[in-house]
């Protein structure tokens, strides 16, 4: 994805710029701070995307620390053989826009079949699950806002986090120019929206 709104956009178009840090330097990171540290969260970019992350997941659960994946459930089938096998502890998941608006928000023609699989199989996980999205008025109407929450109604979504959207480096730099919600506009549409809340 290529999402409007990243503020990574670095991992996507200069991923070399990173130094790179071996699981090693992780694990031993982590085992330096055992007992004020509990556990980790990976992200990305899309962490899904690594063939060798089940791998690298194990082996920070083996240590006994807890794992938070966060994703924009473009693989759920990796995101879900985590869950399943126990690896993932909970989830945060990015929901970019309707369905069949993702590419609105993402700039690509892809995995909305994905995405609505991963939305749909949220209800039946026993593992916490943060479904949160980062609203800009460039990107989502308020009838869109409103549209998004009974979308994840129909998927059974009961807890929805709306994020503000942060004036930073981000992939598309003109929506630095474009003026967003207000604090105060975003919670005049949430107040008329169950179980919807506002982080940042």
């Amino acid at each position: 994805m290529r999402c409007r709104f990243c503020h990574n956009p670095h991992l996507i178009f200069d991923p070399e710029s990173q130094p790179p840090i071996s699981e090693d330097d992780v694990v031993d990171f982590m085992e330096r701070r055992r007992g004020r540290l509990e556990g980790i969260v990976v992200s990305g970019g899309e962490p899904t995307v690594h063939k060798d992350l089940p791998e690298f997941l194990i082996r920070i659960k083996n240590a006994d620390f807890d794992i938070k994946l966060d994703t924009n459930g473009s693989h759920p089938h990796i995101t879900l053989g985590l869950v399943d096998i126990g690896i993932i502890d909970a989830i945060g998941l990015d929901y970019k826009h309707l369905v069949d608006k993702y590419p609105k928000a993402t700039c690509v023609e892809l995995f909305q079949e994905e995405v609505a699989m991963m939305l749909s199989s949220i209800e039946s996980l026993d593992i916490p699950v943060d479904v949160r999205t980062t609203i800009h008025r460039a990107i989502h109407s308020q009838d869109d806002i409103r549209a998004m929450r009974a979308e994840l109604d129909r998927y059974g979504i009961k807890k929805w986090t709306i994020q503000q959207f942060n004036n930073v480096e981000v992939i598309d730099d003109s929506l630095n120019d474009v003026e967003t919600y207000s604090d105060i506009e975003l919670e005049e549409i949430i107040s008329e929206l169950h179980d919807t809340e506002i982080r940042g």
